[in-house]
């Protein structure tokens, strides 16, 4: 007995066919329950959008302690954001990491200045 291939009736256009119904999995096409987080054949998450680090506070979370700017591909995969809170945390990531730069920027100055005075102490002391 041969399994049909895929669930979508005949008639459904081609534009649509990369879009599943619910129920059925992207990667394998077998039907799977409604409330399944993952498919119990091949175990591809079915809401990709739903892992721990698309949740806006993780995200920040990330993006002010390890990723920086890098956390804004996160910020804008999230399903759990609207299109202003994209925004609004994509700014924020930004300035913070501009803030970041602009102070590392200046404790460097402040310490390259502080070892040509120490450079200075010593050569005086150094020729009498």
């Amino acid at each position: 007995m041969e399994r049909p291939r895929s669930s979508r009736p005949a008639n459904q256009s081609a534009s649509s066919a990369s879009s599943q119904p619910d129920g059925v999995c992207q990667k394998c096409r077998r039907p799977v329950g409604d409330a399944a987080t993952f498919c119990p054949h091949c175990g591809r998450r079915l809401d990709p959008g739903s892992a721990w680090f698309y949740h806006p506070i993780w995200i920040l979370v990330l993006a002010l302690t390890v990723l920086g700017p890098f956390a804004l591909f996160l910020v804008w995969k999230s399903s759990k954001l609207s299109a202003i809170g994209k925004a609004v945390l994509a700014i924020a990531i930004l300035v913070y990491t501009g803030l970041c730069v602009f102070f590392t920027y200046q404790i460097v100055a402040m310490q390259l200045e502080h070892l040509s005075e120490f450079n200075d102490v010593m050569r005086r002391i150094k020729s009498p």
